[in-house]
């Protein structure tokens, strides 16, 4: 090498270790793609976030966590490779001999609305939007439009409006000889309410949406943890049947019984992380993440390039993981008993209600964890799972896998005892 090409280098090799602090200070290295030329021409891009080797002729480039590295070089001279880690905020020539040229590019804008609704903290996480400001408040809007569709508890909500009998467009329907009220309901309200439906005939009863009445008698979640009175819940008990539920024509909704009321808790995050979903495709946005509570959706149109969701080990107050399930695309939705529950007499009391019984259901599982390509499938699956115990769950998993549906289980005793896609039990 001639004594320019030293001179050269070591000025590169000064540079870089600034770059390399400001790297290590700001520890990201999300979205960030190492392109790698040769003569000037881009020959590779690929993900910083990925651990890979990448063979080029005789040169091996290596990418290990969130750095990467010249790991050997067909080079007349070892001083001509660079050792060292590569700077996200800069060039570097790392062999002047091979002409070999990376560069760290692309790292992305994240935009993040968090908030408060459907009871549950909502996280979006959206990379690289056209206008961020327009998307978050656009989002803001969206979240309080289902808030004002599906709450069972805002007086100003479509649902409670329903419960309540009290939507002014109705019209009287005939069914089966009885003369019924029938009420003019969103399109999106309906198709909640009919999945619920769909949802009570797959599981055999056990999935109800009209478990309002019980629910309310528990109120989990209020801070009043309090067994209800036997005799109020087996009065509750006698308008719980999704059976009641009359859905007509042009998103009309009728009920044969005016004590029963609808409760969507079980598949409403799923329906709207779906929708939100929608919304964030339709703005060119192409890769998000979005969190409600237990249900997580992700996008990412570089398959290469997944995310890890954790998922929380059961009854863990610090928050513990007990394995991650990795994604690029689609939703992971948890159900568990120690999600809203308390204890009376070394006994615990979940929020997940039987409707045949009135009390929570008696489980042998902690948790049950779906995922899939729909969040509201999910979010009732892993409800369902949770429900039937260990020994149905697990027949279940079986025929979802056909579906390339995956199903994460874990017992009483916080033992991941199945994992169709082989996520954690490797």
């Amino acid at each position: 090498m001639k004594r320019s090409d030293y001179k050269l280098l070591s000025c590169i090799l000064v540079i870089l270790l600034a770059f390399l602090c400001m790297h290590f200070l700001k520890g990201r290295h999300e979205g960030i793609n190492v392109d790698i030329y040769t003569d000037g021409e881009l020959i590779g891009s690929y993900p910083l976030s990925r651990d890979r080797d990448i063979e080029l002729d005789h040169n091996t480039i290596t990418i290990k966590g969130g750095k990467v590295y010249v790991s050997s070089a067909d080079c007349p001279d070892r001083l001509c490779i660079r050792q060292g880690a590569v700077s996200h905020t800069g060039d570097t020539i790392a062999c002047l001999p091979n002409r070999l040229l990376i560069k760290i590019s692309g790292q992305e804008s994240k935009t993040t609305y968090t908030a408060l609704h459907f009871d549950t903290v909502v996280g979006i996480d959206i990379y690289n939007a056209a206008d961020p400001d327009s998307v978050k408040a656009a989002l803001q809007d969206l979240c309080r439009q289902y808030e004002l569709i599906c709450s069972r508890t805002d007086e100003r909500s479509e649902l409670y409006k329903l419960n309540h009998k009290s939507i002014s467009d109705n019209i009287e329907i005939d069914h089966n000889g009885q003369s019924l009220t029938a009420y003019k309901v969103s399109d999106e309200l309906y198709d909640m309410i009919s999945y619920g439906l769909d949802a009570y005939a797959m599981s055999d009863g056990l999935f109800d949406i009209t478990i309002a009445p019980v629910s309310d008698l528990w109120m989990f979640g209020s801070g009043n943890n309090s067994i209800p009175d036997d005799v109020m819940l087996k009065e509750a008990l006698k308008s719980v049947c999704a059976d009641n539920i009359i859905l007509c024509p042009d998103s009309y909704v009728a009920f044969t019984d005016d004590r029963t009321m609808i409760d969507l808790g079980g598949l409403a995050k799923g329906y709207i992380a779906d929708r939100i979903r929608d919304f964030l495709k339709s703005k060119e946005v192409n890769k998000a993440i979005i969190s409600l509570g237990g249900n997580v959706v992700v996008m990412n149109n570089d398959e290469n390039d997944a995310y890890n969701i954790g998922i929380k080990k059961p009854f863990s107050s610090s928050g513990d993981i007990i394995g991650t399930v990795r994604s690029s695309n689609g939703s992971i939705v948890t159900s568990g008993t120690y999600e809203r529950y308390f204890e009376s007499d070394g006994r615990l009391y979940h929020h997940i209600l039987n409707p045949s019984t009135g009390y929570p259901f008696e489980t042998d599982l902690s948790s049950a964890t779906v995922i899939s390509a729909s969040s509201m499938e999910g979010d009732v699956l892993s409800t369902i799972l949770l429900s039937e115990g260990m020994q149905k769950a697990v027949k279940r998993a079986d025929e979802l896998k056909k579906n390339k549906m995956y199903v994460i289980l874990i017992d009483d005793d916080g033992n991941v005892i199945y994992d169709s896609g082989s996520y954690i039990l490797n």
